[in-house]
This record gives structure tokens, C-alpha cells and sequence, in this order.
């Protein structure tokens, strides 16, 4: 169940992300703008953080609050790691491109920096609601 707090936050980075990546998609910008990626994989990271830790809100242990920054690089590193997997398999990339290896360290920083852009816009304030 996904704490009411973050249900706007998420329909609204998603719909974001849904029009971005349609728009890239359809215009070709992805091939043609190698940056174009990077707001994407920003808000990815945002709503699986604020999904997952709508969750560990949900579970109401201090395990998840305490260690919040950690979670939130856990949270961070898997996602970027598990999108890159995603990417290898469907062949959308390839270990033998040029640059791969720059560009999934990339995509996986730009992961981590959403999930801490979401971490303080919206997380952090609602952990220090919940502990006043």
C-alpha cells in the first residue's frame, strides 16, 4: 500500500516521465541528444524511492528512519544497476557500444541523485513529521 503522502508525487513524476520519454521516443532524441536521458533516469529514481519508501513507511520500523541515507543510496544503486540490466536485456544497448561504460555509470549517478532529490523534497520531511 503506497503511503496517501506520496500518491501525488508519483502520478506527477510519472506523468512526467511518461510524456518525456514518449516525446524522446517518438522524435528520436535519444539518438540524436545524448543527454536527453538524464532527466529521465533523475525522476526514475525519484518515484521508485518515493514507492519504496512508501513502503518501509508502511512497515513502521525505525530500521528504515535510522539508516534513511543508506536506504535511500540502496535504493539508488539497485535501480540504476537493475535499469542497466533491463537495458542489456531487451538490447536496447550494448556491452561492445561505445562509451557503455561511461554512459551506465552515468545513468546510475543520475539514479542515485534522484532518489536524494526525492530523499529531501519529500522523504525527509515526512520522517521528521513522523518523529515530532
Amino acid at each position: 500500500m503506497i503511503k496517501k503522502t506520496f500518491i501525488f508525487p508519483i502520478f506527477v513524476l510519472s506523468s512526467i516521465i511518461l510524456i518525456s520519454h514518449s516525446a524522446a521516443t517518438y522524435f528520436y532524441l535519444y539518438w540524436m541528444t545524448p543527454w536527453i536521458d538524464i532527466p529521465n533516469h533523475l525522476l526514475g529514481g525519484a518515484i521508485v524511492s518515493l514507492i519504496f519508501w512508501s513502503l518501509a513507511f508502511r512497515l513502521k520500523t525505525d530500521f528504515f528512519t535510522n539508516n534513511s541515507r543508506f536506504f535511500s543510496l540502496f535504493i539508488g544503486l539497485i535501480v540504476g544497476f537493475l535499469w542497466e540490466v533491463f537495458e542489456l536485456h531487451y538490447s536496447i544497448t550494448s556491452m561492445g557500444a561505445p562509451g557503455y561504460f561511461a554512459d551506465s555509470s552515468l545513468d546510475i549517478l543520475n539514479s542515485i541523485v534522484g532518489v536524494f532529490i526525492a530523499f529531501y523534497f519529500f522523504i525527509k520531511p515526512e520522517i521528521e513529521n513522523d518523529t515530532e
